[in-house]
């Protein structure tokens, strides 16, 4: 349970900063690279809540995760400081997809050595 509580609330707190701090940009394009990190991290994070790994879960987390980047993208539309762009979405996919793989990776691991 308190597993569960701590995740949720990192869930929580890296979704509430990636949407509202303006990170410095050392390079053109380095907000990719926060967006590929970002939702690596809520990726995986969700990945350690699955108990039954099967296919309906890992679709789930996929598909929360893109909606919520497609969500972040159509809300600033309609911010004046920043832009929406299809390129956040897709390395947004790449971070949801690294995550998840890492995540798979953790749990049959853990599986492995529990048995």
């Amino acid at each position: 349970m308190l597993k569960r509580i701590l995740i949720i609330t990192a869930l929580l707190l890296i979704g509430w900063f990636g949407t509202n701090l303006d990170l410095p940009l050392y390079f053109a394009h380095m907000d990719k690279l926060y967006h590929c990190a970002g939702f690596t991290i809520l990726a995986f994070l969700m990945t350690q809540l699955i108990e039954k790994p099967n296919k309906l879960n890992w679709i789930l987390i996929i598909g929360t995760l893109l909606l919520f980047g497609i969500g972040d993208e159509v809300r600033q539309i309609y911010m004046p400081y920043r832009q929406a762009s299809i390129f956040d979405l897709l390395f947004d996919t790449f971070g949801i997809l690294n995550g998840c793989y890492v995540g798979k990776l953790l749990l049959t691991y853990q599986k492995g050595v529990a048995k």
